[in-house]
Order: structure tokens, then C-alpha cells, then sequence
């Protein structure tokens, strides 16, 4: 007996591990035909029984569209009930979709909320998005210092963006002392990985001889590496240079 027979029949069966494993089996076309409508039949079924993963991926397909018509209210109560049993993607799915107002009200304080539990497990998107809360006092009150830590946790984890929001911190005195040559450790960081913020920050400080020894070629290279990824700041800047 194969494998998607010998599943199959465990599936109708009503075992919730084998119904997810043949979701996934028609999701990703493996030694069958795709048919995402089967995905998600077969993942619904699951998820009514408590599984986790599958609840995460029916609530997944409706927020995006995939398989099914976009439906962010059906988004929500399956991310919702993922989110529930403590998986950190859904957690922060369900912090975007309160933060945005995807089927349901608009609500940043349960948006902090299941970021931040999110956070905690250690996802670097939504520790990049907690430490945006904070920064911005959005669910949470303002604090600079809690940003700075978020920021630093997800930039550990090589999260870009994060790389250089920690990059500016240290640059502005943000939730830490001024730091011009940590600034310029972390906006390399992110540089390096060719992430375009990172080379036009990066490249500001190279101008101005800020952290780094002052390098105006280096600069204007890292400013021409933005740009040509299309970052309208460092277009401007090389504008301004002519």
C-alpha cells in the first residue's frame, strides 16, 4: 500500500494527524495532483478536531486567498483557535489582523497582546513588531528602552529590518546611549545581506565620518546599492550629489 492510500484510509478514518499529512500532500502536489481544494478539506477536518497546525493553515489559505476565496473573518477564528492552543505563528497573525482590523474591530491592545506572547517564543517578526509598538506606543505605552531590547532580540536573530531600527537607536540615543560605531555594526549587519536601509544608513555615516572613518567612496557605493533597489531616500541623495 503507498503512502497516500495508506493515508487516505487512516484519514477517513477520522485520525486528525493523518487528515493534516494528506492536506499537505494535496497542497504541495507530492506524488499527487495538487488540488488545494482537497488541502483545505481535509485540513478543515482536522482542525475541527483540535489540530493545531491545521488550524493555523485553514486560517492561513482564508487570509491570503489561496485555494479559497479571501474571508478574513473565517482568517480570524481559525487563526484565533491556533493561536489559543500557544502556536507563535498564529499568535502573530492574529496580532496583524487585530492591528490592521481583518476581521474583527480594530484593536491595538489585543494586538500587543498576542504579539507580545508571539515575541516570547521567540518569533523574530513579531519581536521586530512588538519592538515597533513600543516605539510608537501603539497597545502599549511609549518606551524607547523596551523598542530597543525587541529590536535587539530580532536583530540577533537576523531579522534586517530589526538590524537597522536597533542601528538607529544606538544613532539617535534611542532607549540607549548614542553609540555611533554600534550603529554602524548593526546597519553593516544588515548591509552585508544586501538589504537596501542598511547600505543607505550605513553609507550616511561613512559620509560624515560617524562611527567609521569618514569614506566618501564607500559612502556613495553603498548609497548606489540602495538605489538601484529602487530606495527613493538614497535616490534623492545621489540627486543632490550631481
Amino acid at each position: 500500500m503507498d503512502e497516500f492510500t495508506h493515508l487516505r484510509k487512516q484519514a477517513e478514518a477520522g485520525d486528525a494527524q493523518a487528515q493534516y499529512e494528506l492536506g499537505l500532500m494535496y497542497f504541495e502536489g507530492e506524488e499527487i495532483e495538487q488540488d488545494k481544494a482537497q488541502a483545505l478539506s481535509w485540513w478543515k477536518r482536522a482542525a475541527e478536531q483540535g489540530d493545531v497546525d491545521a488550524q493555523y493553515n485553514v486560517g492561513l489559505l482564508h487570509y491570503v486567498g489561496d485555494g479559497v476565496e479571501k474571508d478574513y473573518a473565517e482568517a480570524f477564528k481559525w487563526m484565533s483557535l491556533a493561536a489559543e492552543q500557544g502556536l507563535p505563528d498564529a499568535q502573530f497573525n492574529l496580532g496583524v489582523m487585530y492591528g490592521q482590523g481583518e476581521g474583527v474591530p480594530q484593536d491595538h491592545t489585543e494586538a500587543f497582546r498576542w504579539m507580545s506572547r508571539a515575541a516570547e517564543q521567540g518569533l523574530p517578526d513579531a519581536q521586530l513588531s512588538l519592538g515597533v509598538m513600543y516605539e510608537q506606543g501603539a497597545g502599549a505605552p511609549q518606551s524607547d528602552e523596551q523598542a530597543c531590547h525587541w529590536y535587539r532580540m530580532a536583530a540577533e536573530q537576523d531579522v534586517e529590518q530589526a538590524q537597522v531600527n536597533l542601528g538607529a537607536m544606538y544613532e539617535n540615543g534611542l532607549g540607549t546611549s548614542r553609540d555611533y560605531a554600534k550603529a554602524a555594526e548593526w546597519y553593516a549587519k544588515a548591509a552585508d545581506k544586501g538589504f537596501a536601509w542598511g547600505q543607505y544608513c550605513l553609507a550616511l555615516l561613512y559620509e560624515n565620518g560617524q562611527g567609521v572613518p569618514q569614506d566618501h567612496k564607500k559612502a556613495m557605493k553603498l548609497m548606489r546599492a540602495a538605489a538601484d533597489q529602487q530606495l527613493e531616500e538614497a535616490q534623492d541623495f545621489l540627486k543632490e550629489q550631481q
